[in-house]
């Protein structure tokens, strides 16, 4: 039987799993321009990062398999970066 994780754990996850969500979601997003302005497709982005394909694929269909590395090497072969902040929960971004 799989232990239930505390509530601190739990909502911890929880805000893993919303983070890794937006990561994906902007890494996606930044393909999606380059495959619709630059003609950039999946097998050459797998070629220029050195990985199979199918791995590409894995990266950019399913948030879960987005990691901060994966997201790095994405957005770097797109001419990108990742940028981000930390704010205090309930409380708006105060800048970079």
């Amino acid at each position: 039987m799989t232990p239930t994780p505390a509530p601190a754990q739990a909502a911890a996850d929880a805000a893993v799993a919303e983070l890794q969500a937006q990561v994906w979601s902007l890494v996606r997003a930044r393909f999606e321009t380059q495959r619709r302005d630059r003609g950039l497709t999946k097998v050459a982005l797998a070629a220029q990062l050195g990985v199979p394909p199918s791995q590409v694929w894995a990266w950019l269909n399913d948030p879960r398999n987005m990691t901060i590395k994966a997201a790095a090497r994405l957005l770097a072969a797109m001419d990108a970066r990742l940028a981000c902040h930390v704010e205090a929960r309930g409380r708006e971004p105060t800048g970079s």
